[in-house]
């Protein structure tokens, strides 16, 4: 699981160099950290509100949840896609080319074909 992020003012180069220090919290609240540098305590705020005010125990469950919920739409995202493609691969199963089609008399294929599935409905209806 990430860690949560915190932020103090004249902390950002310190944050970019990176390594380790001593930190104090309380598990009861999540909204504050103190960084212990040379027996003083500095205080960093929690940049994400949201867990503001929470036990730490209560926001490792809410981020458990979330990265659930998170896998499970992923799950069914992926099903969907797989499901569209089965969809597409049937649909193109069912298109044939026609077999007699002649790419030198283009015109007259074209023609046939049109013929072919061409519904008259003005003389279907005896109008014609």
């Amino acid at each position: 699981m990430s860690p949560l992020r915190y932020k103090a003012s004249g902390f950002t180069e310190e944050y970019l160099r990176g390594g380790s220090v001593t930190c104090a919290y309380n598990p009861d609240d999540s909204s504050v950290v103190w960084l212990i540098r040379d027996g003083e305590y500095i205080s960093f705020t929690l940049i994400e509100k949201r867990f503001e005010g929470k036990p730490v125990d209560k926001v490792v469950e809410i981020r458990k949840r979330q990265r659930a919920l998170v896998r499970a739409e992923e799950e069914n995202r992926l099903q969907a896609r797989v499901d569209l493609a089965n969809s597409i691969d049937a649909v193109t199963g069912r298109i044939t080319p026609s077999s007699d089609a002649n790419l030198k008399n283009i015109r007259e294929t074209r023609q046939r074909e049109r013929n072919h599935s061409h519904v008259d409905y003005w003389n279907e209806r005896g109008l014609g």
